[in-house]
Protein backbone atom coordinates (compact mmCIF):
# COMPACT_ATOMS: atom_id res chain seq x y z
CA UNK A 1 0.00 0.00 0.00
CA UNK A 2 0.99 3.32 -1.18
CA UNK A 3 0.56 6.81 0.72
CA UNK A 4 0.54 10.13 -0.14
CA UNK A 5 -0.36 13.13 1.52
CA UNK A 6 -1.30 17.03 0.02
CA UNK A 7 -1.23 19.67 2.68
CA UNK A 8 -2.09 23.54 2.48
CA UNK A 9 -2.27 25.02 -1.30
CA UNK A 10 -0.44 23.47 -3.66
CA UNK A 11 1.31 25.09 -7.44
CA UNK A 12 3.79 23.98 -9.46
CA UNK A 13 6.34 22.80 -7.81
CA UNK A 14 4.59 21.42 -4.71
CA UNK A 15 2.75 19.10 -6.45
CA UNK A 16 5.61 18.45 -9.02
CA UNK A 17 7.57 16.85 -5.57
CA UNK A 18 4.99 15.10 -4.88
CA UNK A 19 4.56 13.03 -8.32
CA UNK A 20 8.04 12.58 -8.36
CA UNK A 21 7.98 10.53 -4.86
CA UNK A 22 4.85 8.81 -5.34
CA UNK A 23 6.58 7.71 -8.83
CA UNK A 24 9.24 6.00 -7.06
CA UNK A 25 7.12 4.16 -4.45
CA UNK A 26 5.09 3.09 -7.99
CA UNK A 27 8.05 2.02 -9.61
CA UNK A 28 8.96 0.00 -6.43
CA UNK A 29 6.54 -2.14 -6.90
CA UNK A 30 8.03 -3.47 -10.20
CA UNK A 31 4.69 -4.32 -11.82
CA UNK A 32 3.41 -5.74 -9.49
CA UNK A 33 -0.27 -4.81 -8.39
CA UNK A 34 -0.75 -2.45 -5.90
CA UNK A 35 -3.41 0.13 -4.36
CA UNK A 36 -2.77 4.07 -3.21
CA UNK A 37 -4.22 5.61 -0.10
CA UNK A 38 -4.02 9.77 -0.58
CA UNK A 39 -4.49 12.03 2.14
CA UNK A 40 -6.38 15.33 0.99
CA UNK A 41 -7.90 15.90 4.56
CA UNK A 42 -5.76 19.10 5.04
CA UNK A 43 -5.57 20.61 1.03
CA UNK A 44 -6.84 24.20 0.51
CA UNK A 45 -6.17 24.25 -3.56
CA UNK A 46 -3.90 24.12 -6.05
CA UNK A 47 -3.11 26.35 -8.93
CA UNK A 48 -4.91 25.58 -12.65
CA UNK A 49 -1.20 24.35 -13.70
CA UNK A 50 -0.67 22.23 -10.76
CA UNK A 51 -4.31 20.49 -11.84
CA UNK A 52 -2.85 19.93 -15.21
CA UNK A 53 0.29 18.33 -13.86
CA UNK A 54 -2.32 15.77 -11.72
CA UNK A 55 -4.08 15.16 -14.69
CA UNK A 56 -1.22 14.15 -16.14
CA UNK A 57 0.31 11.84 -13.67
CA UNK A 58 -3.08 10.32 -12.58
CA UNK A 59 -3.36 9.67 -16.94
CA UNK A 60 0.15 7.86 -16.48
CA UNK A 61 -0.68 5.80 -13.00
CA UNK A 62 -4.01 4.38 -15.09
CA UNK A 63 -1.46 2.33 -17.09
CA UNK A 64 0.71 1.11 -14.21
CA UNK A 65 -0.57 -1.97 -12.21
CA UNK A 66 -2.81 -0.11 -9.80
CA UNK A 67 -5.56 -1.80 -8.45
CA UNK A 68 -7.21 0.88 -6.76
CA UNK A 69 -6.89 5.03 -4.94
CA UNK A 70 -8.52 5.92 -2.04
CA UNK A 71 -9.05 9.56 -1.63
CA UNK A 72 -9.62 10.46 2.29
CA UNK A 73 -11.28 13.72 2.31
CA UNK A 74 -13.17 15.65 5.28
CA UNK A 75 -15.43 17.84 2.96
CA UNK A 76 -17.58 17.04 -0.13
CA UNK A 77 -16.88 19.67 -1.58
CA UNK A 78 -12.90 19.14 -2.31
CA UNK A 79 -13.35 15.86 -4.29
CA UNK A 80 -15.72 17.51 -7.21
CA UNK A 81 -13.15 19.95 -7.73
CA UNK A 82 -10.63 17.46 -7.76
CA UNK A 83 -12.47 15.24 -10.08
CA UNK A 84 -13.70 18.00 -12.47
CA UNK A 85 -9.86 19.32 -12.96
CA UNK A 86 -8.32 16.05 -13.05
CA UNK A 87 -11.08 13.90 -15.53
CA UNK A 88 -8.14 11.19 -16.01
CA UNK A 89 -9.32 9.94 -11.94
CA UNK A 90 -11.91 7.93 -13.71
CA UNK A 91 -9.22 5.46 -15.47
CA UNK A 92 -8.72 4.29 -12.04
CA UNK A 93 -10.59 2.49 -9.64
CA UNK A 94 -11.24 5.68 -7.16
CA UNK A 95 -13.46 5.53 -3.86
CA UNK A 96 -13.81 8.52 -1.50
CA UNK A 97 -13.38 8.58 2.08
CA UNK A 98 -13.69 10.58 5.45
CA UNK A 99 -12.76 7.10 7.37
CA UNK A 100 -9.10 6.34 7.28
CA UNK A 101 -9.72 2.61 9.01
CA UNK A 102 -12.51 2.23 5.64
CA UNK A 103 -10.17 3.29 3.15
CA UNK A 104 -7.68 1.29 4.28
CA UNK A 105 -10.06 -1.87 4.28
CA UNK A 106 -11.63 -1.17 0.78
CA UNK A 107 -7.68 -0.60 -0.07
CA UNK A 108 -6.94 -4.06 1.16
CA UNK A 109 -9.67 -6.12 -0.18
CA UNK A 110 -9.07 -4.02 -3.73
CA UNK A 111 -5.49 -5.68 -3.95
CA UNK A 112 -6.95 -8.68 -2.74
CA UNK A 113 -8.92 -8.87 -5.57
CA UNK A 114 -6.11 -8.08 -8.05
CA UNK A 115 -3.92 -10.10 -7.11
CA UNK A 116 -6.04 -13.19 -6.90
CA UNK A 117 -6.61 -12.41 -10.68
CA UNK A 118 -3.65 -12.01 -11.97
CA UNK A 119 -2.53 -15.53 -10.54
Amino acid sequence: MLFGTLIGSFNEDGITLYIEQMREQVEGCKGQPFVVLVDLTRVEGGTPEAYQILDNYNRWLATQSIAAKALLYDSAVQPDILFSRSPSLDLQNTKIFTDRVEAIAWLHQQLDSAILNKQ
